[in-house]
């Protein structure tokens, strides 16, 4: 019989708390939230928006902000979110 694989087991490796690069044999889960909501009228705090959760493999470099394009449905403008990182872990593949 054939052996397909070896027994890989996973443990938190680091917390991630800014931008980094996720280390080999490694995935990291992090979370954002919403900071800002520009649209063409100004600026303004936007609280609403849950947070969002990306995932990044291996040498996936971790952006502290990203943002959104989007389109305001109550009146129709354009809107760009910023997302700040919150918190995150990086979990590890070992054998």
């Amino acid at each position: 019989m054939s052996t397909y694989g070896k027994m890989v087991t996973t443990k938190v490796n680091r917390v991630i708390s800014g931008a980094t690069t996720v280390t080999a044999n490694s995935y990291a889960h992090v979370t954002y939230r919403c900071t800002s909501y520009a649209i063409t009228l100004g600026s303004r705090a936007y609280i609403g928006q849950p947070n969002f959760t990306r995932v990044f493999g291996p040498g996936q470099s971790i952006p502290n902000t990203f943002t959104v394009a989007t389109v305001d449905p109550a009146t129709g403008d354009t809107a760009i979110l910023t997302y700040t990182l919150q918190s995150g872990i990086e979990i590890i593949n070992t054998p």
